[in-house]
């Protein structure tokens, strides 16, 4: 497959600039939600409409249990928008508190429920048969998904980053809550650096491997929601693990939705020197 090059592009002074993620989180979420107003007529873009040949892709049409996901994912998309149009009818209508918590604990339920049967470990690791070559045993490959992504579409992701780069990956489940709750989850992570439970595992799986002797370079790859993830686990890294480790993390994204990545302007010599003139 032919592979060009694009170099970084630059912006006009008329380009508008994004807030930092410093600013305020109520401003960096209504800048969000103006964003993605102005997006919503590309998201059906998000399916392709020709049907993929290959059996680890999502949208593979002969798979059984990509049709099962994705049945599942489109009744969740009714369910959870018709739940969020209900809640300013019933706020007009003045309904009862107590029943309108019980009525959101129920949806919410539900909703677990059903996403139960989507989501599955905390980990999975790659099934890829193929003879990894024993120069890679000091490498830890480690993958973080994006939104709408259960176990079974996990397992396809691992499985073709494993046949691409021909290293064993391990993927850390960010488990779906359905896609509309996945885009509120990563509205909270993005904008007020919320660390949900899934970050929290994703960073002791990280950190357990840069600490691991075992290991001497640590891949860290991420996709959509799992860039947010990654930046926050990236701000705990940096103020818990010591940079001779850090040296050894590579991280790479796509489709990345982080409002930030911390990289400060220093390398190993620099640390080396500090110390020894300490």
């Amino acid at each position: 497959m032919a592979i060009s090059f694009k170099p970084s592009q630059q912006g006009s002074s008329h380009d508008p600039i994004p807030l930092a993620w410093t600013a305020n989180p109520i401003r960096l979420l209504f800048s969000d939600l103006v964003l993605g107003f102005r997006k919503l007529p590309y998201i059906f873009g998000i399916l392709s409409l020709q049907p993929s040949r290959h059996p680890l892709d999502e949208l593979y049409p002969w798979s059984v249990k990509n049709m099962v996901t994705l049945a599942i994912h489109l009744f969740l998309i009714v369910y959870q928008l018709a739940f969020l149009a209900s809640i300013p009818a019933w706020i007009i209508l003045h309904g009862p508190a107590l029943w309108f918590i019980i009525y959101c604990a129920s949806v919410l339920g539900v909703n677990i429920l059903i996403c139960g049967l989507l989501n599955g470990p905390e980990y999975l690791d790659s099934k890829v048969d193929l003879p990894f070559s024993q120069n890679h045993n000091k490498e830890r490959w480690i993958f973080l998904n994006g939104v709408s992504v259960g176990s079974h579409w996990l397992q396809a992701n691992i499985d073709r980053l494993a046949l691409t780069f021909r290293r064993p990956v391990r993927g850390v489940h960010n488990p779906t809550a359905g896609i509309v709750f996945d885009l509120l989850q990563c509205l909270l992570e993005r904008n007020f650096s919320y660390s949900t439970d899934d970050v929290r595992v994703a960073y002791r799986q990280i950190k357990d491997a840069l600490v691991d002797s075992n290991y001497e370079k640590i891949v860290l790859i991420l996709h959509s929601q799992g860039g947010i993830q990654g930046s926050l686990i990236v701000d705990w890294l940096l103020s818990e693990v010591p940079q001779t480790l850090l040296s050894q993390l590579e991280i790479y994204t796509f489709g990345n939705a982080a409002n930030h990545f911390n990289n400060p302007h220093w390398d190993l010599r620099t640390y080396l020197s500090n110390v020894n003139a300490d």
